[in-house]
């Protein structure tokens, strides 16, 4: 699949991450809410 006009780096969705970052700097995976939708997300998603 590809998005026409998606950043190419994640970082812009971290702030999405709110008090789940910590969880997932310490564990490198959280479960976290985005638009209302909890999604899996690992470490890997956004430090590559």
């Amino acid at each position: 699949m590809t998005t026409f006009g998606a950043p190419a780096d994640p970082f812009h969705v971290e702030h999405l991450f709110g008090d789940n970052l910590e969880e997932l700097k310490e564990k490198s995976a959280a479960k976290v809410n985005i638009g209302g939708r909890p999604f899996h997300v690992k470490v890997s998603f956004w430090k590559t």
